[in-house]
């Protein structure tokens, strides 16, 4: 099963109601306002946009605060001209419900030939993310519905609302095909090619087997097929391995567009939607700091955005 766009918005499989309007507008990511002493975030509307990017090495997920401005009418009509005080007063508050999303493999320049982006752990037929230049109607693995929460928001008002999109699940997943990437790496390397990971004895290839029977079932990948190999071995470049590897000054993610709607509740029961949110979101596995390696994305974006 997978979701669709249907212009600016998703079809709403989960409410069954074909006569939803769009009254919300998504308007930034706001850029946190960190206290280092007290470890605490605080979010306000009207800041700058931030940038986000995903360290599977040193979060176990990531939540999204967005600034959500509420476009209906507001006020009211007099219905008593006689006695002003009798009016009726247009309910159009809106209070977050769900936050419904897919992701896309947001691929750019050469990366594109690399093929998608698998996660074991929820699918080892039907890729997590297609590329933006393939079928994005494609069967695919990476779509949810989450919970969105926030304070009601008044017509023509603002707040912050959020929602997380990657929770500790997928965010151990993304960890499982970065691990499986070094893994096959160290693999291909050790045996001088991947061509010879199944005719010649190494126990880095014993260790990917073993990691290829642990994450995605006993059968289904397997080191003697080339092919299985290079499903992860590109994504060894998004690692913190693979940067000091290279020699590099910094680990680059690998981009994934994060596309979705907010649905809200007026307080007359009315469901209403916002304009679509498109977000490109990085992907990368820094090091294990306790190692002496370091993350791919700023300490503020761990504190912040990585809990869920």
């Amino acid at each position: 099963m997978k979701r669709f766009l249907l212009g600016t918005t998703f079809t709403l499989l989960a409410v069954g109601c074909n006569n939803v309007e769009v009254g919300l507008l998504v308007e930034e990511v706001p850029v946190p306002n960190f206290d280092e002493e007290a470890n605490t975030c605080e979010f306000a509307p009207g800041e700058v946009d931030f940038a986000l990017t995903f360290d599977s090495q040193n979060m176990t997920g990531m939540t999204i605060w967005t600034e959500v401005t509420n476009v209906l009418s507001g006020g009211g009509v007099v219905i008593n001209e006689m006695d002003p005080g009798i009016d009726l007063v247009f309910p159009n508050s809106v209070t977050p419900l769900r936050f419904d999303f897919r992701w896309e493999c947001d691929s750019f320049g050469f990366t594109a030939g690399q093929g998608p982006l698998f996660l074991p752990a929820f699918s080892v037929t039907n890729p997590f993310c297609l590329d933006t230049r393939d079928d994005a109607n494609g069967d695919f693995a990476g779509f949810d519905v989450v919970a969105a929460t926030g304070p009601p928001v008044a017509p023509e008002g603002t707040a912050i609302w959020k929602f997380t999109p990657i929770p500790v699940r997928l965010g151990t997943a993304l960890d499982d095909a970065f691990r499986l990437a070094q893994l096959s790496d160290a693999c291909c390397r050790d045996v001088g090619g991947c061509a010879n990971a199944g005719t010649t004895a190494s126990d880095d290839c014993n260790a990917l087997q073993d990691a290829f029977d642990a994450v995605a079932g006993p059968g289904v990948y397997s080191i003697t097929n080339e092919a299985d190999l290079n499903i992860w071995r590109p994504y060894f470049d998004y690692t913190f391995a693979g940067t000091q590897a290279r020699g590099d000054p910094a680990t680059v993610p690998f981009p994934l567009r994060l596309r979705g709607v907010y649905e809200g509740i007026t307080s007359r029961g009315s469901l209403i939607t916002s304009a679509e949110f498109v977000r490109s979101i990085g992907i990368c596995q820094g090091g294990d700091i306790a190692n002496l390696g370091r993350p791919c994305t700023s300490q503020i974006t761990i504190n912040c955005f990585g809990g869920n």
